[in-house]
């Protein structure tokens, strides 16, 4: 006799006892029992007991199993024992549960009863039809919500984006079912849509108790039905208010909730996986106190498959117990470049206090069933916390396997002379995070060490100054949500921390208004910047572009105006609804509002003070979707685009099969990041994109997006597959006797889009190691000591040198470079001790042969474009000794200039030149 799936694994439990089987059983139709018992609920059974009915059909299908006709199909038995249990407990409401049971063994009928099974296949239909017109990131939460019965939490984690992003979801599908479902079914979806509970979990546990396989096969089950459960969930409680209608609705604006708020707030405490840390805060002197509750583990750190261990040490290397660690995961893919990192997309894991020996142990098995794409593309952060100075942090990977393995991470704690901290909030009283935090003295703001309040509003700035240069004030500036000034106690020696407790930024001075698309839709997560331009400039938006070139760099983005701080440039997004806003600004100052996008600008000039201000783009807001082989979204992927113009007729700088030979004008360009987290890219229409995912963890893939004139909203989706081929790439250095030197390298993929810059890296005394995706690199080594910051452009003593490698799957392949001893020239040139005019046409030969100079400006060792150059750096590094060189410029006359090269050295010398 054939048996469906479904039958063959009851027959198995009945014939073998197979609680593995009876679990797929109960995945496959406890969510459908659910819902039906929801519907009972509703046409007048007793309220507020669905998951006891479900139980309770189990454990009699489990006992009555010998009636059950095998030749008929399984879930009509299975509804009419539900129905049948659900008839006698409206019936015996206070017989005890046990009767309840034997009266539901009595055999059903085969097909149940007709009308009630009718009506519930109907319900289950309707629903399931309505959810399957919706578009696919509804479709896909409503059902991980309503088919596996996982919390808004549950789902953000195992799709990887922020819980903000499923809560709206749910709510925008909800939307959507609501238009196209009767109300009293939409009202039922609503209540299972309120649950908070993976109850379908509970109470898998507690049926297969029944089976006397113990409590490990129930917590095995329990454990599955969160990933592959039954197809229905709902929590207890909403079962009876099933006919709430309208007010249930009403209210599930709230119990869902809507989009997390763009304005930074403190961690929902909601994210916190439960973990344990296996240590015992040590009695200290300088022990501090956990910033957070102590949290308990279902998996222990010492049980744990992958356990994490945390190492804070001081500076000499001496253990630091109690201090207060904290890990958390957030999003790797650069589209959040402009964001704090550790804070946008952010699920924490863990907190607790080390112990006697510096060390916190945690568990990250939460993380470990998770797919290869998420881990690749997700950052691991521990960071570390004591009353003695400021926090340290430690971003590690995770592994790349799900074979056991530890995780390990070293924090180094600084002790600083003195400790300022406190609390920032906005005028509302809601914590400010990201905001700028720095200390003044006198009339000069310094914002050098670039701390910023953190998630729950706190800051830490250190000091270890002497007592005169001691700061007299604080300053706290938020573009957002304003400025704020306070005064430092006096310094005192013994004092090491000082509170300045809550600080409230006042916002002043405003510029505000709204983002909108060309068609009047909101633009939301869009990055705007406000920059002073020169008031005499009026509203010419060319000659204002042309002054910024020439004067905005040499301007920092803080000044002091009447004695209090103001923003000179600064730059927000925008939020949901598009609004933005922009305070501590120059009261009597012209500001240039900008919105960063390829193409024509859309610009503003406005003044502080005065109506709101609309920005009007018109360009297409494209939103970028990647998800991998199995249709989960990859919140963390790096996504890149190039964009060419059709209008312009020079030939592209890079060339792809299938896209234009010409009017490239940007590439590597990166998508912003909407409050949902969706990756939003403003594209100029007429305009063609190759969208392309740059992580070495997926395989090569490029998209290409017409941008459709008049066409304001469009989805680029990217399908990626996960890169399984791997190998290493081993490089090492030596000088003329064979000792190890410095080196870094800039890797080029030639097979794929890739590029790697750890020219700057600190090499050990082994070489350096990369694990690459298998093909072939150009690799570009940089060699000896750095004697000057060139950028990307060199300043090493001993050149570089280029090679070409094939890195094969699981093998290693091995670089290994001789350099020889060389040394690098600088030339000062000026005209009657001028920066001469013709910069741009300075030519340098020896014997004839040109060498590549780089300008510098000799008072910015960063690279600039200065009106005028008068330094101009080798490129080349050249052999120690006396070497004659010929300048040449348009409109100067030639000059000669001898060099005594030095090996590991930057050579300087000053060249006269005359105009002709």
């Amino acid at each position: 006799m054939h048996l469906e799936p479904l039958e063959r694994d009851f027959a198995a439990w009945l014939d073998h006892r197979d609680a593995e089987a009876l679990a797929r059983v109960f995945d496959a139709t406890g969510g459908k029992l659910l819902l039906l018992a929801a519907h009972l609920a509703g046409a007048g059974a007793a309220g507020g007991g669905g998951q006891d009915l479900v139980q309770a059909t189990f454990v009699a299908a489990m006992a009555r199993g010998a009636s059950w006709d095998r030749t008929r199909p399984l879930w009509p038995w299975l509804a009419a024992i539900l129905h049948n249990e659900s008839r006698m407990r409206l019936r015996s409401a206070r017989r005890r549960r046990e009767v309840a049971i034997d009266a539901a063994g009595a055999v059903p009928a085969a097909n149940g009863d007709p009308p009630t099974l009718a009506a519930s296949q109907e319900l289950l239909g309707t629903v399931l039809q309505a959810i399957d017109t919706l578009p696919l990131p509804y479709r896909q939460v409503l059902r991980l919500r309503l088919v596996h019965g996982l919390r808004p939490v549950d789902i953000a984690r195992s799709l990887e984006v922020p819980v903000g992003t499923v809560r709206a979801q749910l709510h925008r599908g909800l939307e959507h079912l609501r238009s196209v479902l009767p109300l009293g079914v939409a009202t039922m979806v609503a209540a299972l849509l309120a649950g908070e509970d993976t109850l379908l979990a509970q109470v898998k546990t507690r049926v297969l108790g029944h089976t006397g396989h113990g409590s490990a096969t129930a917590a095995a089950g329990a454990g599955g039905v969160v990933m592959t459960g039954g197809w229905w969930a709902m929590n207890a409680k909403s079962v009876g208010v099933t006919i709430a209608g309208c007010a249930l609705l009403a209210l599930l604006g709230f119990t869902l909730g809507v989009p997390e708020s763009w304005w930074p707030r403190a961690a929902d405490s909601s994210l916190v996986l439960p973990v344990s840390a296996d240590v015992a805060l040590a009695a200290n002197e300088h022990a501090a106190a956990p910033t957070q509750p102590d949290r308990h583990a279902a998996v222990g750190a010492g049980d744990a498959v992958w356990p994490l261990v945390v190492t804070v040490r001081g500076k000499d290397g001496t253990p630091i117990p109690g201090a207060s660690v904290t890990v958390w995961t957030s999003l790797r893919g650069s589209v959040y470049w402009y964001r704090d990192a550790s804070e946008f997309g952010r699920e924490d894991i863990a907190a607790g206090p080390t112990g006697a020996d510096g060390v916190f142990r945690c568990s990250l098995d939460a993380l470990r069933g998770r797919s290869q794409l998420a881990h690749r593309t997700t950052y691991l952060w521990a960071e570390a916390t004591w009353p003695h100075g400021t926090p340290g942090y430690e971003i590690v990977e995770l592994p790349r396997t799900r074979e056991p393995q530890q995780v390990t991470a070293t924090i180094e704690l600084r002790e600083c002379r003195a400790l300022i901290t406190g609390r920032v909030v906005d005028a509302a009283g809601a914590v400010v995070a990201r905001a700028q935090v720095g200390t003044s003295r006198g009339e000069h703001p310094h914002f050098g060490n670039d701390a910023q309040t953190r998630s729950d509003g706190t800051f830490f700035v250190g000091w270890d100054g002497e007592a005169e240069s001691w700061p007299d004030q604080l300053v706290v500036a938020s573009p957002a949500h304003g400025i704020a000034t306070v005064a430092v106690p006096a310094w005192i020696a013994e004092q090491r921390t000082i509170d300045l407790g809550t600080i409230v930024l006042q916002a002043t001075d405003c510029v505000h208004g709204r983002a909108v698309l060309g068609d009047g839709s909101a633009l939301a997560g869009i990055h705007i910047q406000a920059q002073a331009i020169d008031p005499s400039l009026g509203n010419d938006l060319q000659a204002i572009h042309q002054w910024l070139m020439r004067e905005s760099r040499k301007h920092d983005s803080f000044a002091l105006h009447d004695g209090r701080p103001v923003w000179n440039a600064t730059q927000t997004h925008t939020l949901a609804d598009g609004s933005f806003r922009f305070t501590g600004l120059r009261p009597d100052g012209v500001y240039l509002l900008s919105v960063w996008a390829v193409g024509a600008p859309a610009d503003t000039v406005v003044r502080p003070g005065g109506d709101a201000v609309e920005l009007r783009i018109d360009k297409q807001l494209l939103s970028i979707d990647v998800f991998d082989e199995h249709a989960a979204p990859v919140a963390g992927a790096q996504v890149r685009l190039a964009g060419y113009d059709p209008s312009a007729r020079h030939s592209s700088y890079q060339k792809w099969p299938g896209f234009p030979e010409t009017g490239l004008i940007c590439s590597n360009w990166l998508p912003s990041a909407a409050p949902d987290g969706r990756r939003i890219f403003l594209a100029p229409f007429g305009f063609v994109f190759r969208v392309t995912v740059a992580d070495d963890c997926v395989q090569p893939i490029a998209v290409r997006h017409d941008v459709m004139a008049g066409v304001y909203h469009a989805t680029c989706r990217l399908d990626v597959r996960t890169e399984t081929r791997f190998g290493k790439l081993h490089m090492c250095a030596v000088d003329e006797n064979g000792a190890p030197i410095n080196c870094g390298a800039y890797l080029k993929a030639l097979d794929r889009e890739q590029q790697i810059d750890d020219r700057r890296c600190i090499t050990p005394p082994e070489g350096l190691t990369w694990d690459l995706p298998a093909g072939r690199w150009h690799v570009q080594a940089v060699l000896g000591k750095e004697v000057t910051y060139l950028h990307g452009d060199g300043g090493f003593a001993r050149g570089f040198q280029e090679h070409v490698v094939t890195v094969e799957h699981g093998r290693t392949t091995q670089l290994k470079l001789v350099a020889a001893p060389a040394g690098l020239v600088a030339f000062d040139v000026h005209a009657n001790d001028r920066a001469i005019a013709s910069w741009r046409t300075l030519r340098v030969e020896e014997a004839g042969r040109a060498l590549t100079v780089l300008q510098r400006d000799p008072n910015n060792p960063r690279p600039g474009i200065p009106d005028a150059a008068t330094r101009f750096v080798a490129k080349q590094a050249l052999a120690p000794g006396q070497h004659s060189f010929l300048l040449q410029a348009d409109g100067y006359q030639p000059a000669t200039c001898n060099v005594d090269v030095v090996a590991d050295k930057l050579t300087y010398v000053r060249v006269e030149m005359f105009a002709r």
